[in-house]
């Protein structure tokens, strides 16, 4: 889910259930009441999960990039959105991603992409940055290679912040390995952050409130100590200098895990669509619901 601040709402891109056929998929707009699904989005990318997208404010276009389809596997194709329609451009030198995360860096002009879980080992932990016209490998250095982080664009201190994820399993049968470390992607490079921090975690959500100046994290999910996934309802701020927890009085969307959260900057809300429930390999329910949070508290649309 990303912001279209021409339009001033948001756009939502794919998601679960799994595709099963070579369809297009659906482009949704929200505009803080009702769900529609925006005309002339027919025709552009094939139905896909785990893929990732960013609103790139220079060009004002949506960029989307892979994702995994249930019988293409992974993906490797850019496409974007001009508000009229979709445009696929070249088959990328990134190579075939899902699991990845993409940001819009405005002081760069550039949408940076990076992590992913596809392929073999190890994951991959290069940094691209797409400029509209070609990807370029902008960084090897940075974080560990991961999937299902969380990275958003903070304009208050122009620059990109990832937190958590999910490493590769040891070995066979073993868990995932969690991250709870924090980076910074700034004027071209990466730089951990040190201090405390949110516990690990992986397939959370994160956005950046504008007016507030902070990043806002909500969910995600762990492993236990005898290795199930256990769903978090945890709500942390990053204010530019620190990490800290929010205990929200009231109602909360409850533990979701991989929601879609973005900032409404026109009607200055976070706003949280769907996630899922895992009860085990193959079995989940999805969530359709929208939650508001305005910077106290969180409400459910109806």
């Amino acid at each position: 889910m990303v912001y279209d601040p021409e339009q001033k709402r948001l756009l939502v891109v794919d998601g679960y259930p799994p595709p099963h056929d070579s369809s297009s998929g659906e482009l949704w707009s929200w505009d803080g009441g009702r769900w529609t699904l925006v005309p002339g989005s027919g025709g552009g990318p094939t139905r896909r999960i785990v893929g990732a997208a960013a609103f790139d404010t220079r060009r004002s276009r949506l960029v989307s990039f892979g994702g995994s389809h249930s019988v293409r596997g992974a993906l490797g194709d850019t496409w974007e959105w001009d508000g009229r329609g979709w445009k696929e451009l070249a088959e990328s030198v990134v190579g075939r991603r899902d699991h990845h995360v993409l940001a819009y860096d405005e002081a760069r002009g550039t949408t940076v992409l990076f992590g992913g879980n596809w392929g073999p080992p190890p994951w991959p932990r290069d940094t691209w940055e797409w400029n509209g016209v070609a990807w370029t490998r902008a960084a090897t250095e940075g974080p560990i290679g991961r999937s299902r982080s969380g990275m958003v664009y903070d304009s208050k201190r122009q620059q990109i912040l990832l937190f958590g994820g999910a490493g590769m399993p040891p070995g066979p049968k073993e868990p995932f390995v969690m991250f709870g470390d924090t980076w910074v992607w700034k004027s071209g490079a990466w730089r951990e952050l040190s201090g405390q921090s949110p516990p690990a975690r992986y397939a959370h959500a994160m956005a950046f409130d504008s007016r507030r100046g902070v990043v806002i994290l909500y969910g995600g999910a762990t492993m236990t100590a005898d290795g199930r996934t256990a769903h978090l309802e945890e709500m942390w701020r990053w204010d530019g200098e620190r990490w800290s927890e929010i205990k929200p009085a009231g109602a909360t969307p409850g533990k979701r895990y991989s929601p879609a959260m973005a900032y409404d900057a026109f009607r200055d809300r976070i706003v949280l669509h769907g996630g899922i429930e895992v009860r085990g390999r193959g079995d989940f329910t999805t969530f359709e619901d929208v939650w508001e949070w305005d910077g106290t508290t969180w409400s459910a649309v109806k």
